[in-house]
């Protein structure tokens, strides 16, 4: 049981390496860009679902240019939310990785801890 505890740890440490890299790596492309990738996928995203889903069930589309305008401009400010959230989450997540480092580098090696 302990070594399958020890097994998630490491898999959910490295899971959260991956995604510092891959935030690092799209906060460098900036803010704007993301916002505005974020709001077409949300805007695009959900007049699409919308639409299968009134032909699935009523059968007639319901696509029209002011749904679609109308859902982007939503997906501005959630994609600001997504922004922000993932900020916060990644400056935690780098304060922490850098506190374990610095910990980690103050220890001393093993075979020098007074331990046999």
């Amino acid at each position: 049981m302990n070594a399958a505890l020890k097994k998630y740890k490491a898999w959910r440490a490295g899971k959260q390496d991956r995604w510092l890299e891959t935030w690092a790596q799209r906060r460098a492309d900036g803010k704007t860009r993301f916002v505005i990738e974020g709001a077409l996928t949300y805007g695009l995203t959900i007049v699409g679902a919308s639409d299968a889903f009134d032909w699935i069930f009523y059968g007639a589309h319901s696509l029209s240019l002011s749904r679609l305008i109308l859902r982007l401009l939503i997906g501005f400010p959630i994609a600001l939310v997504w922004w922000s959230g993932a900020e916060s989450q990644y400056w935690k997540a780098l304060k922490k990785s850098q506190a374990k480092a610095s910990l980690t580098s103050q220890l001393p090696p093993d075979n020098q801890r007074g331990h046999p």
